[in-house]
């Protein structure tokens, strides 16, 4: 499909930038590409500019699930260079850039975005929340100052997030608390069945608790105090331990700590109750999503955690280490527990909870799976974005005010 027959589709189009692709390299992008299909459903053209990591040509294009992507330039410099060369050419069809997340030539994107007219919007990352983008240090600061102020609308896509950027002393009219969205329909429940054909097939026991941790394998992701909190278990909860397995999720992205993890799960003796499965395409991760029972996380290097959108859809229940954003998402005691970031023990005392009481596991599902269709889904998302930030859709009231967010307390039990 070109650029024209989207042109013949509809008017309102909106040219997103993201600086690591293809999606199976960047949460961000993931993230992106979803709320691209469910802007196309609501009759919003959206195309993609992004760096050419594929194979280096200074311009190509390809189809990213159905949504046309420029690939131009072949580095953050070089991208920026060539994203003005491609808006010459083809601005004309654009009403907004949509930026998501950071590379070193963000502001130069800002700026060309402007020179074109368009309106620019740029999603936030935690780079965004510490002003690492924005600094005051180097030679390049005022020019980074000044593209802060030509941005039309800022993303917070957690409440430390939006913190961060009212801290630079933006608008609070600019800045939109707004988190990422879920498929709920793909990461959904699945059924008794298919839980008993996976276990055949990975060679558990059926009577077995599954612990989901997903993510790359990577320091940041601190699988570590996972391994710690399972050989609590073994040493504390005997009669728990024995039906317990954990699942690890994820590609080795860090060869110096995945070699650690491996070493450690043998010294902690550990290796027949750990599993590494690698990377998942999507449609097998979301399928492991419904057949696991408890999704552990310990990562403190985020955003927004998609992981536990993810699990949340799915129904299942969370314990997670304190970070940023994860408290947006998991509610004590309702849909999971948060507990200091660190604090094996008292991650494995709600761990051992949730093992041993099968009714708490499935009210904490049941609140998880509610909460994710009523705050995060991405079509919820996207009508928000419609309304709140494009604003395209002039039927729709004024969005919500910035508690959108806040962690609602609709339970079940």
């Amino acid at each position: 499909m070109t650029s024209l027959a989207y042109k013949r589709q509809g008017s309102k189009h909106v040219l997103m930038i993201c600086f690591v692709f293809p999606p199976r390299f960047s949460g961000a992008a993931v993230q992106a590409l979803s709320l691209a299909t469910a802007l196309r459903e609501r009759g919003v053209i959206c195309e993609f500019a992004v760096p050419n990591f594929l194979d280096r040509r200074l311009y190509s294009r390809t189809l990213e699930h159905g949504t046309l992507v420029h690939r131009v330039g072949r580095g953050p410099w070089t991208f920026a260079v060539a994203l003005f060369a491609f808006l010459v050419f083809g601005s004309r069809r654009f009403s907004t850039l949509h930026i998501h997340g950071f590379c070193k030539s963000q502001f130069v994107c800002v700026a060309v975005g402007k020179l074109f007219g368009l309106r620019v919007v740029q999603k936030m990352t935690k780079g965004g929340a510490e002003n690492s983008e924005f600094g005051d240090g180097g030679v390049l600061a005022p020019l980074r100052r000044l593209a802060l102020r030509l941005i039309n609308d800022f993303i917070a896509i957690s409440s430390p997030l939006r913190r961060g950027l009212l801290s630079l002393a933006l608008p609070h009219s600019h800045v939109h608390l707004i988190p990422n969205g879920v498929d709920v329909q793909r990461f959904a429940p699945r059924s008794a069945g298919d839980r008993r054909e996976m276990s055949s097939t990975k060679d558990l026991p059926a009577d077995s608790i599954l612990l989901l941790c997903t993510g790359v394998i990577d320091k940041r992701k601190n699988q570590h105090l996972i391994l710690a909190a399972l050989a609590e278990l073994r040493l504390r909860y005997v009669n728990l331990w024995e039906r317990t397995y954990l699942l690890l999720a994820g590609p080795f992205h860090n060869s110096i700590y995945s070699d650690r993890i491996i070493r450690q799960a043998g010294e902690l003796r550990l290796r027949g109750r750990v599993k590494f499965l690698g990377s998942l395409p999507q449609d097998e991760l979301a399928v492991l999503n419904g057949l696991c029972d408890i999704c552990v996380f310990a990562g403190n290097n985020e955003g927004l955690p998609n992981v536990l959108l993810e699990a949340k859809a799915a129904g299942k229940p969370i314990i997670a280490f304190r970070a940023d954003g994860v408290e947006d998402i998991v509610r004590e005691g309702i849909d999971g527990h948060v507990v200091d970031f660190g604090d094996v023990a008292a991650f494995t005392r709600k761990l051992s909870e949730l093992i041993e009481d099968n009714g708490l596991r499935y009210r904490f599902g049941q609140n998880a799976r509610l909460d994710a269709l009523e705050r995060f889904s991405i079509e919820r998302i996207a009508d928000r974005y419609m309304r709140e930030v494009y604003r395209l859709d002039e039927k729709e009231p004024a969005g919500r005010p910035a508690d959108e967010l806040a962690p609602r307390r609709t339970k079940i039990g």
